[in-house]
């Protein structure tokens, strides 16, 4: 299976923004613009987080969606604010490939299946946000964007979803997010030990080295959003790096 190197986006209408640790959010530019520059870079993915997708009109969701679906050749994932399969439905039909439930799930976790029965299995992703409590020594399910804690801890989850038909899994650390300090390893590494799926893993992530510690985890495919706003790292550069490395990447765009 080909790794994947994935350009992450966080949305709040109609801007790109990025924040630390899912907090603090910073506008970046006009999203349309940045997805052509990831999609022209080789990107193998879109993930459109909306990161406020309660509070907020989607109405410029779907249009970004639309946009990017219908003038780039690349897969889109939607993250947030997807709580019923009616919002499932408008997603879908804006022309994402693949939805990524987080909070609805961690309510009713058969709504996961639910989606998939519908749509199949491949376009349903188990989007986690896991905080580290130094208290529990453990991971837990976070929703809304990283405010409230589910109370549900990781491997509970994670023992949950063997027994869903699903595409992949989305693990985003919270404690990483936007810090440019490296991927949480011990994370990655107790994820992938439960999860037969794909498994796609988000933060911290800021140089080449940080990126092949992370996918020497075994991990399927890894998202960049702070390092790419940036402009410090590339789709590019990070594919021909792994290349090097041996690991099968689709290449078409860099040769």
């Amino acid at each position: 299976m080909l790794k994947r190197v994935i350009a992450r986006m966080d949305v709040k209408g109609e801007h790109l923004v990025k924040g630390l640790q899912l907090e603090g959010l910073r506008k970046i530019g006009d999203p349309l613009e940045f997805a052509e520059k990831y999609y022209l870079d080789g990107a193998d993915e879109v993930v459109i987080v909306d990161v406020v997708a309660s509070l907020y009109s989607r109405a410029n969701l779907y249009n970004i969606i639309s946009y990017i679906t219908s003038n780039l050749r690349i897969p889109v994932t939607v993250v947030g604010g997807i709580k019923n399969m009616d919002d499932a439905k408008k997603v879908f039909s804006s022309g994402a490939d693949k939805v990524g439930i987080n909070s609805a799930a961690t309510r009713n976790v058969e709504f996961l299946q639910q989606i998939a029965n519908l749509y199949g299995a491949q376009a349903v992703v188990s989007s986690i946000e896991a905080k580290y409590l130094q208290e529990k020594n453990e991971w837990y399910l976070f929703t809304e964007s990283g405010r409230n804690n589910s109370g549900i801890s990781l491997p509970v989850w994670l023992s949950k979803l063997q027994d869903l038909e699903i595409g992949e899994v989305l693990i985003t650390s919270v404690d990483r997010d936007g810090m440019k300090t490296g991927p949480d390893l011990n994370l990655i590494k107790k994820a992938r030990d439960m999860v037969p799926n794909p498994l796609l893993y988000s933060g911290g992530i800021s140089t080449l080295n940080q990126l092949e510690e992370a996918m020497l985890c075994d991990i399927d495919g890894v998202l960049l959003g702070s390092s790419l706003h940036y402009g410090i790292m590339t789709i590019q550069k990070s594919k021909r790096h792994l290349v090097g490395l041996g690991y099968p990447i689709r290449v078409t765009e860099l040769l």
